[in-house]
């Protein structure tokens, strides 16, 4: 199986380091990543990274077994990405895909003084990234 990466243009910002919410949605996206690897029998993973001026929004689909998200069942990683979000302001979202597999989404309010300290020069962009 092929693996492809297709890099971002905005780790942080150049001169800044990354931001709270930055490192925790970094945490989030290896959390799941992690769980796709292991879990999944996942054939084909997708991660999207999506910033704009006010949002950003991390979206990971896999073609795996899936689970049911129910909470009282999850595991200790979920929970960590609970806890993660909770801290940024963010909403996590679980569902079952109707094709198979599952669909992680995390919508993360951007942080207004880092977007006003650096004069707007956060734009929007996408980084996708197929994994096994």
């Amino acid at each position: 199986m092929t693996t492809v990466y297709k890099k971002s243009t905005r780790t942080a910002l150049p001169g800044y380091p990354m931001t709270e919410q930055e490192k925790h949605l970094f945490f989030i996206a290896a959390e799941l990543l992690n769980n796709v690897a292991r879990h999944s029998k996942a054939q084909k993973a997708e991660l999207t990274i999506t910033y704009k001026p006010e949002q950003i929004n991390l979206e990971i689909k896999d073609d795996g077994i899936g689970y049911e998200p129910v909470e009282k069942n999850e595991g200790v990683g979920i929970s960590h990405i609970r806890a993660r979000a909770l801290l940024s302001g963010a909403d996590f979202l679980i569902s079952r895909r109707p094709s198979g597999g599952m669909y992680h989404r995390i919508f993360m309010p951007v942080n207004n003084s880092l977007v006003e300290s650096n004069n707007n020069e956060i734009q929007p962009q996408h980084s996708t990234v197929i994994a096994p």
